[in-house]
């Protein structure tokens, strides 16, 4: 006997980045159609596989690691106001700061 099973399509996730109580990064992962939801530790994969919740760039320059915003605060930075924006969720959110060396 055949048994023809249909394929079963992987559900879609959304994704909310937030601190536990212990400051630590989590993710609490929610899967559309369904009232499950799932809180993980924050990884490299996990920032991969949901690339679309956030986004992060410092005076229009992608930062994708934290590397990248530290290239970027280079001498002539400090001092000097700089704007940091993350996408979240497709909303932009923008705050200006102003580096400071850091003390010794």
């Amino acid at each position: 006997m055949d048994i023809d099973l249909d394929i079963v399509r992987p559900m879609h996730q959304n994704g909310r980045f937030f601190k536990d109580e212990f400051g630590r990064d989590q993710i609490e992962i929610s899967f559309v159609g369904s009232k499950d939801t799932l809180i993980k530790d924050v990884s490299p994969q996990i920032m991969a596989q949901f690339r679309s919740e956030w986004d992060a760039y410092c005076d229009g320059r992608p930062v994708e690691r934290m590397d990248d915003l530290l290239r970027l605060m280079v001498g002539d930075a400090v001092g000097v106001a700089v704007t940091l924006g993350i996408v979240r969720a497709g909303r932009p959110i923008e705050i200006a700061v102003v580096p400071a060396e850091l003390a010794a």
